[in-house]
C-alpha cells in the first residue's frame, strides 16, 4: 500500500479521504494548507493528492515544487473545471486531474492505478549520462542550443536569460525577472515580460529550429528547464 499526503483545507472533505484510504490500507497524513504540508517529513511518501485553491499557496505551484525534486505520484483534485486549469495541473507535474465533487472510490481506484505503475517505473541505478547544455555566450549575446545552432538575443531577451541561468536549481520570480530586464519593479497590469517570452521562443524555434525550455510557473515566475551554462563576457582590452 502507499503512503499518501493529503493537502486540503476543507477539513471534512480531508478528513473524509484520509478514513477512506486508511480504511483500503493506506499509510495517510494531512495538511490544511501549504505551510503544514512543507512541515511534513516526506520520506517515503509514494503519492500526494492535493487540493489547487488552499489558502497560503496555490496547489499548481506546489505540485510544479515537488516535480522540480521528486517522481513522486500527484494527484489534483479541485473544483475548477476548465480545460486551462486542467492544462496548467499538466504542466505543473500533476499525474491526475479530478474535479470535485469525486467518488472517493474513484479516487481510491486511482489512487491503486498510479502506485502500480510507480512501482513498476521505479528507476535502476545507472551510470548518468550527461545532458547537453544549452550556452549563453554574454560576449557575443548569442544562445546556443545542445545541437549547436545559434540565435542572436536583444538586451531584453539576454537579461532575462542571464537571470534565469543564475539559478539553474529554482524559478526566478516574476519581479525578479522585471527588475532584471526592464530595471522596475513589476507592473501587474502590464503583460510585456509574459510577451517577450512568447517573442523569444517563436525566435528560437524558427531560427534554431529547437523548443526554448523556459517554463512559466503558475502564479509565480519562471525557470530554465534544461542545463543552460553561462559563457562569461570577455574582458575588453584597453
Amino acid at each position: 500500500m502507499a503512503r499518501i499526503v493529503i493537502v486540503e483545507d476543507e477539513t471534512a472533505l480531508r478528513e473524509d479521504i484520509a478514513l477512506y484510504l486508511r480504511s483500503a490500507g493506506h499509510d495517510v497524513c494531512q495538511a490544511g494548507c501549504g505551510a503544514e504540508f512543507d512541515a511534513l517529513p516526506m520520506e517515503g511518501v509514494d503519492i500526494v493528492v492535493l487540493d489547487v485553491n488552499l489558502p497560503d499557496e496555490s496547489g499548481f505551484d506546489i505540485a510544479a515544487r515537488l516535480r522540480q525534486s521528486s517522481n513522486l505520484g500527484i494527484i489534483m483534485l479541485t473544483a475548477r473545471q476548465l480545460e486551462d486549469d486542467r492544462l496548467t495541473a499538466l504542466d505543473a507535474g500533476a499525474d491526475i486531474y479530478l474535479s470535485k465533487p469525486v467518488s472517493l472510490r474513484e479516487l481510491a481506484a486511482h489512487v491503486r492505478a498510479l502506485d502500480r505503475r510507480l512501482t513498476r517505473e521505479a528507476p535502476v541505478a545507472e551510470p548518468m549520462a550527461e545532458v547537453p547544455a544549452w550556452m549563453l555566450d554574454q560576449t557575443a549575446w548569442r544562445l546556443n542550443t545542445p545541437g549547436g545552432a545559434g540565435v542572436q538575443l536583444s538586451n531584453l531577451e539576454m537579461r532575462f536569460l542571464v537571470c534565469l541561468a543564475e539559478s539553474p536549481d529554482a524559478p526566478v520570480e516574476r519581479d525578479l525577472l522585471s527588475q532584471a530586464v526592464y530595471g522596475t519593479p513589476l507592473d501587474h497590469d502590464s503583460r510585456a515580460l509574459d510577451a517577450m517570452v512568447r517573442r523569444l521562443k517563436i525566435k528560437v524555434e524558427r531560427t534554431a529550429g529547437a523548443a526554448l525550455p523556459v517554463q512559466a510557473l503558475y502564479a509565480s515566475g519562471y525557470r530554465f528547464s534544461a542545463p543552460l551554462r553561462l559563457v562569461p563576457a570577455k574582458p575588453t582590452s584597453e
